[in-house]
């Protein structure tokens, strides 16, 4: 991806250079995102808000301050003359997001070859492909109050930051993420995987922290699977084994202890769903792990691999 078609030219035009403009264009057209605006199109406010992140800035006013610095540079980009806060600012708080979601897709599928390596389409433990496996998580972000509501209890000295998460899904077999969810910090991580379209054949690896049985259920209806940690209060009753495992050479080392059926009871009118349970000793920790999962085919210590995974 190295070009040398704008050597010379400012940093911010040589990052730029990879954000085709027919692809900003084709975002802007779905979504109708000039309609309203003269001046301010989507692609400069794409290129400034895009300066403020390479630069840092921590406000409008300081973003449009450093902007000053490029003394006409962005000529080559067909701008002529730099924002004021307050018009940027109108333009951030009115222009539909979705249309730069729209254009992350479009980047994430132009740049699909680059962005995905045959080392990471490997078979996982040999049984479950690389291209099948997307992992989830979140992170958090420290804002102001007044912007989000914050996370956590209020500390001891009164004062409470804001917060916000992003919940990303990211493919084994990609560097980026192919979607990003975000909210207040505060909300609980279980009403993301909610968002997920989950596709049929593909497993999903995700901490405990998202633990939904209503959606397993639901999920391995659908034909998705996925792989997580049992909650340690978990309720569940064993219904059978799904392997014979003979882990007493191998205590002293680790490895998977037992591999088992379980029903787990959810919702107010006490349904059931049925999943499987591996317990697996770590052999560096010593950690005794129990992994949940609506995958039955596969070796428990697949199971496991997937989850070391993520």
């Amino acid at each position: 991806m190295q070009s040398n078609k704008l050597s010379g030219y400012p940093v911010i035009s040589q990052l730029l250079s990879y954000i085709p403009k027919e692809l900003v264009s084709q975002a802007t057209l779905k979504y109708d995102a000039d309609r309203y605006y003269k001046t301010m199109t989507t692609y400069k406010q794409l290129v400034f808000m895009f300066y403020g992140i390479v630069v840092k800035a921590q406000s409008l006013n300081s973003l449009c301050k450093s902007l000053l610095f490029l003394d006409g540079k962005l000529a080559q980009l067909g701008i002529k003359e730099l924002p004021a806060s307050s018009t940027l600012s109108d333009a951030n708080a009115l222009r539909p997001g979705v249309v730069f979601k729209e254009l992350y897709s479009l980047l994430l599928a132009h740049y699909q070859k680059e962005l995905i390596g045959s080392y990471f389409n490997l078979a996982i433990n040999g049984e479950a492909p690389g291209g099948k496996v997307m992992r989830f998580d979140s992170t958090t972000f420290s804002l102001f109050v007044d912007v989000l509501k914050g996370a956590g209890r209020n500390p001891i000295n009164g004062k409470k930051k804001g917060g916000m998460k992003a919940h990303c899904l990211l493919p084994v077999n990609s560097r980026v993420p192919t979607m990003v969810h975000l909210t207040e910090a505060a909300k609980n991580d279980r009403t993301f995987p909610g968002q997920l379209k989950m596709e049929p054949g593909n497993i999903y690896v995700f901490d405990k922290g998202y633990v939904n049985y209503k959606l397993y259920a639901e999920w391995t209806e659908s034909g998705a699977y996925f792989v997580t940690r049992m909650k340690d209060n978990a309720i569940y009753k064993v219904t059978g084994q799904c392997s014979t495992v003979d882990f007493e050479d191998g205590f002293d080392y680790g490895g998977v202890i037992k591999d088992e059926s379980v029903d787990i009871e959810y919702g107010a009118s006490n349904e059931l769903v049925t999943l499987r349970l591996v317990t697996y000793k770590d052999p560096l920790t010593k950690k005794i792990l129990r992994f949940i999962s609506n995958q039955f085919s596969y070796e428990p210590e697949t199971i496991a691999q997937l989850y070391q995974c993520r």
